[in-house]
């Protein structure tokens, strides 16, 4: 290669920790963690001291740095806002799964009152071992212990009452966060 033209000096390359930080933060911005973002903020902050030192152009450095921060950003509000709906969805998925429960049992106990002269049944025929689960064809699941249902006040379970004399009942579903679900 022969001497620059007009005279000027070459001007030294762009650092390599400065591509190396244009590209982590260009993956950065389309991938969701935010280690390649970091990264890139590092390399393009190394990568202009470099080229500061070198007299090189660090531009590419620059954008190395505000691409990696945006990035930084965008990626901290997404999981912001994404991290609380996927919590909340599961949470809407177990008071669901309870609601489906109760509703099989709430039918468990309605064809026990129909083969009994419509007598409801006492709360020790309501389990999976007394005479309504026994008759059923599946007695449901917590979703939160992924025990089968039980009588009680824990999440996920039931709560059943029936009046001295069998004429009527209350059936209530215990959800997340102490919510009841009546179905009776």
């Amino acid at each position: 290669m022969g001497p620059p033209p007009y005279g000027y000096p070459p001007r030294p390359a762009t650092p390599g920790i400065a591509v190396a930080g244009f590209v982590c933060s260009l993956v950065g911005l389309f991938v969701i963690p935010v280690i390649p973002s970091i990264l890139g903020i590092v390399f393009g902050v190394t990568g202009r001291k470099e080229a500061r030192r070198r007299g090189a152009p660090s531009a590419l450095a620059t954008a190395a740095v505000c691409i990696g921060a945006v990035a930084l950003v965008s990626n901290a509000l997404l999981a912001f806002i994404a991290i609380p709906m996927f919590v909340n969805q599961r949470e809407k998925a177990r008071d669901s799964s309870v609601k489906e429960g109760v509703h099989s049992i709430q039918v468990g106990i309605e064809t026990y009152a129909v083969d009994h002269n419509d007598v409801y049944p006492d709360a020790s025929e309501v389990s999976r071992d007394g005479e309504v689960g026994q008759a059923m064809d599946l007695w449901p699941t917590n979703p939160f212990t992924n025990q089968p249902v039980e009588l009680g006040t824990v999440e996920g379970d039931f709560q059943y009452e029936v009046l001295s004399d069998g004429s009527d009942y209350s059936l209530k579903g215990n959800l997340s966060g102490g919510h009841e679900f009546v179905v009776r």
